[in-house]
């Protein structure tokens, strides 16, 4: 990801530091955040299959993203989305 981030899309260190540190970042807000708490009504099994598929479509669209400050946001949602903690 470093190298795409730095050669294709012109993204500076930093930027590129940030972008790896969205996961921890997201992991912390997801595991406060309500979707890491599947009621009695909607199985975990459930709320996993859909978290893989919403991180999936996410994934995509940040492959669309060109410019950091569209791309890290959607990044960190990604890594709401698809924290393994909430599973």
């Amino acid at each position: 990801m470093g190298t795409y981030l730095g050669t294709t899309l012109h993204f500076t260190g930093p930027q590129i530091g940030w972008a790896y540190a969205t996961t921890a970042t997201g992991h912390r807000v997801a595991v406060l955040s309500w979707a890491c708490s599947p009621t009695a009504s909607f199985a975990t099994r459930k709320a996993a299959g859909c978290a893989a598929l919403v991180g999936g479509a996410i994934m995509w669209y940040v492959s669309t993203l060109t410019s950091f400050g569209r791309f890290f946001p959607v990044l960190i949602l990604y890594a709401c989305a698809t924290c393994d903690r909430c599973r």
